[in-house]
C-alpha cells in the first residue's frame, strides 16, 4: 500500500511539475510573442509617421503652387498676353429701384420676352 501511494505521490508530483513547466514555457512563449508584435506595430507606426510627414510636405508644396498659379495678377497678365484681354474701365452702372412693385413688373416683363424667343422641342415627350 505504501509503494502505491509512493508512486502515485511521485507521479502526481511529476505531473504538477510538468504542468508548471509548460505553464512556464506558455507564459514564456506568450511574452515573446508580444513584445514580437510590439516591435511589429512600433516599425509600422514609425513607416507611418513618416508618410504622413511627406504627404504634409507635399500638401503645403501644391498649396504654395495653388497659391502663386491663382495670383489675380498672373492671370491678369495671362488674359492681356494669351486671350488679348482688357480691363473693364467703364463706370458701374447701378439700377435703383424705389418702388417693389416696378422690380417685379420688370422681372415679369423680362421673363416674358425670353419665354416667347425660345421654344424647346424635347425627344419623346408630346
Amino acid at each position: 500500500m505504501k509503494a502505491k501511494r509512493k508512486t502515485n505521490n511521485r507521479l502526481s508530483k511529476r505531473i504538477y511539475s510538468i504542468l508548471i513547466l509548460f505553464g512556464l514555457v506558455l507564459v514564456i512563449s506568450l511574452k515573446m510573442y508580444q513584445v514580437f508584435k510590439v516591435d511589429l506595430l512600433m516599425k509600422d507606426l514609425r513607416s507611418l509617421e513618416q508618410q504622413k510627414k511627406q504627404l504634409v510636405s507635399q500638401t503645403e508644396k501644391l498649396e504654395a503652387e495653388v497659391d502663386r498659379l491663382s495670383n489675380i495678377d498672373r492671370i491678369g497678365k495671362i488674359a492681356v498676353e494669351k486671350y488679348n484681354l482688357v480691363n473693364n474701365t467703364d463706370d458701374v452702372i447701378i439700377l435703383q429701384l424705389d418702388n417693389f412693385d416696378e422690380f417685379k413688373s420688370l422681372k415679369k416683363k423680362f421673363a416674358e420676352r425670353h419665354q416667347k424667343d425660345k421654344t424647346y422641342e424635347l425627344a419623346g415627350v408630346h
